[in-house]
């Protein structure tokens, strides 16, 4: 039965006499209360990451009707986060260490592998000497000093990526936990001490190169050529490339669906007659066994072997200086 919950509706209320009675609050989709023989107990009951979950805010009176819907939205925003209210309840006993914190935070966060992988390697090479501490190491001055030695040793790149792992861990751990932990890095980076900005690359063949880029790239294997050529009509990136499937080409519409994307959102592209002949001709001089449904258009292609064969074949550029004016 969906109602408005108050205390007043609370208590006109009788107990069950039989089965437990269920209502469900109008005001707030997610919190419940469950009228017993004896007891009338909030509950939140929603889903997260998939699953159904029903947890126990309190019993009526000791818990009044606006401090259980002003806990179960506190919860319902963890649950959005995919952090679900046991979680909650667990580790609210106790301060995790950074690893376990890390671990926490991959849960909630489900990033992808290559990233989940990034992560822990961040953790375990840079910062192995607080790995097994109390999170709350990191608000403490030996690791202002270790981040400090950091900076002076770590490239720029990898400081930046160990600053962004840092900075999210703190924030949702003390978000989770209710901690005050004082942000070393960040304090620093306020002092002038923060990592050194990355240099973009020159990923661009201008006009007088691209003959010989072309050049280069025609003279390699079909499959690391086509899969150049690729990347040069279409700007995808790289591993979008490597990634695509050949139920992905569609030659009727002379077009592309690129599934695996940086950002997580597929779309399709269309890649003209002169691409789509390349693809075609590259399927066809493909034994069968290779060109089936769930294969990989470039099954053996490293981005970095092809950069490695390009450069053999006379192209000075990187594999990923490549653009659409080249052809």
């Amino acid at each position: 039965m969906i109602v408005t919950l108050t205390d007043r509706f609370l208590d006109r209320l009788t107990f069950a006499t039989d089965k437990p009675r269920r209502y469900h609050d109008r005001v707030l989709s997610g919190l419940m209360l469950l009228v017993g023989k004896r007891t009338k107990t909030f509950y939140l009951q929603t889903t997260c990451n998939g699953k159904q979950i029903k947890y126990a805010i309190g019993r009526y009176p000791v818990i009044q009707t606006d401090e259980a819907r002003t806990e179960a939205l506190s919860l319902l925003k963890d649950v959005r986060n995919g952090i679900p209210p046991v979680t909650r309840r667990a580790i609210s006993k106790s301060v995790p260490t950074l690893s376990e914190a890390l671990e926490l935070y991959l849960a909630a966060k489900q990033l992808k592998p290559k990233s989940v992988s990034s992560y822990r390697t961040i953790i375990r090479v840079h910062f192995k000497e607080f790995a097994d501490m109390p999170f709350t190491a990191l608000g403490e001055l030996s690791f202002a000093q270790h981040w400090e030695g950091l900076l002076k040793s770590l490239g720029a790149s990898v400081a930046n990526t160990c600053r962004a792992v840092i900075n999210a861990l703190i924030s949702y751990v003390t978000a989770i936990f209710g901690l005050t932990i004082h942000n070393h890095v960040r304090r620093l980076a306020a002092a002038g001490l923060k990592p050194k900005k990355v240099q973009s690359r020159n990923t661009i063949v201008d006009d007088k190169q691209q003959p010989a880029w072309y050049r280069a790239v025609v003279k390699t294997p079909p499959q690391y050529a086509i899969y150049l050529l690729l990347m040069a009509l279409t700007g995808l990136r790289l591993r979008e490339g490597l990634n695509l499937h050949w139920e992905d080409v569609n030659f009727e519409t002379s077009s592309l669906f690129i599934r695996q994307t940086k950002n997580g959102n597929p779309y399709a592209i269309p890649i003209g007659k002169r691409l789509c002949t390349l693809l075609h001709a590259y399927k066809q001089a493909r034994p069968d066994s290779l060109t089936q449904p769930g294969m990989k258009l470039f099954d053996a292609v490293s981005a970095n072997h092809t950069n490695a064969i390009a450069i053999r074949r006379g192209l000075r550029a990187s594999a990923s200086m490549i653009c659409a004016a080249a052809l």
